[in-house]
């Protein structure tokens, strides 16, 4: 019968309609997982490079530390001396006038 023709004819039509929504919905799906995955590799490039630079930094503060702590017992150090110092070079002052009122007597 005419309606059944038609009927059959629309519900093909119909089909190559979904069909081809169906390819594009793969197609995109397909898209979709490649770029998921160049995101997923990214997303690993920079924990791995957040990872080498957080350990890059943890060894340079240990290595500034380092130099911060000699450098203030050098400075300690340096602190401890001037004043022996500056005694010493009194003491060399009062006997280099000994010896010249000496020489000069």
């Amino acid at each position: 019968s005419k309606e059944k023709t038609e009927a059959i004819s629309a519900a093909e039509i119909k089909i190559d309609e979904l069909n081809t929504v169906l390819e594009s919905a793969t197609s995109q799906v397909a898209t979709h997982k490649a770029t998921i995955e160049e995101l997923q590799s990214e997303i690993s490039e920079i924990e791995q490079s957040v990872t080498s630079a957080t350990e890059q930094r943890n060894k340079e503060q240990e290595e500034f530390q380092q130099v911060e702590a000699d450098n203030t017992y050098a400075i300690d150090g340096l602190n401890q001396a001037i004043p022996v110092l500056r005694n010493v070079q009194l003491i060399q002052k009062g006997s280099d006038q000994k010896a010249v009122s000496a020489a000069l007597l």
